[in-house]
C-alpha cells in the first residue's frame, strides 16, 4: 500500500482532489480503486524510468519490474508496453542479456549460448 500512500501524497501536493479520493478509497480496501491507482503508479514508473541507463548498468538478476498485488493482469510485461520491452530487450542483447519474465516480474538474465 505504500505506493497508493506515495500517490495519495503527491496528488495531494498537486492539489488533485480526484486522485486523492480514489487513494483514500483503496486505501480503505475497494479492489477497483487499488487498481486504479497502481495503474497510475505503473504509468508513473515506466515513464521515468532512465532506459538506457538502466540497460547500461543491468546485471543479471535485476528487475526491470515487479508484480504488484491487486494490479489489473499485466500479463508478462508489467504494464510495459511492447515497444518498450523492444527496444530494453535490443539494448540489453548488446551486452549478451535479455528481459524475460518469471513469477516475480521481468527480471535481467544472460542470453543463452
Amino acid at each position: 500500500m505504500n505506493k497508493i500512500e506515495s500517490l495519495r501524497e503527491m496528488a495531494g501536493i498537486v492539489g488533485d482532489l480526484a486522485q486523492v479520493e480514489k487513494c483514500d478509497l483503496a486505501l480503505k480496501g475497494d479492489a477497483e480503486a487499488i487498481a486504479d491507482c497502481l495503474a497510475v503508479c505503473r504509468d508513473r514508473e515506466v515513464n521515468t524510468l532512465n532506459v538506457g541507463a538502466f540497460c547500461a548498468t543491468a546485471v543479471v538478476g535485476d528487475y526491470l519490474a515487479t508484480y504488484w498485488e491487486g494490479e489489473r493482469d499485466t500479463g508478462s510485461r508489467c504494464g510495459w508496453p511492447d515497444s518498450a520491452i523492444t527496444d530494453i530487450r535490443c539494448r540489453l542483447a548488446r551486452r549478451n542479456l535479455t528481459l524475460f519474465a518469471d513469477d516475480r516480474g521481468l527480471v535481467i538474465a544472460e542470453v543463452a549460448t
